[in-house]
C-alpha cells in the first residue's frame, strides 16, 4: 500500500511459497544429481546479512554491512 496525501494505491503482491519453492528445489538437485542454484557460500553470506540486521535491531542504530570473501 501507498500512502499519499489521503490517497492509498494497493500495491499488487505475488503470493507464492518461498520455502516450498526452495524445498522443491533442493529435492530436485538431489534426484537429479545436479548443483543447487544457492550453495553454501550464498547461505554464508545470507548468515551475514541476517546477523548484522539483528545486531541493528538490538542496537537501535545503522551496521555497516561488507559481504566478505569467506566461506
Amino acid at each position: 500500500m501507498i500512502r499519499e496525501g489521503l490517497k492509498e494505491t494497493p500495491l499488487p503482491v505475488d503470493r507464492n511459497n518461498t520455502l516450498q519453492d526452495e524445498l522443491s528445489h533442493f529435492l530436485d538437485c538431489v534426484r537429479d544429481n545436479s548443483l543447487s542454484v544457492s550453495d553454501g557460500v550464498v547461505g554464508y553470506h545470507t548468515i551475514e546479512l541476517l546477523e548484522a540486521a539483528e545486531k541493528s535491531l538490538k542496537e537501535k542504530r545503522v551496521i555497516m554491512y561488507e559481504c566478505t570473501n569467506n566461506g
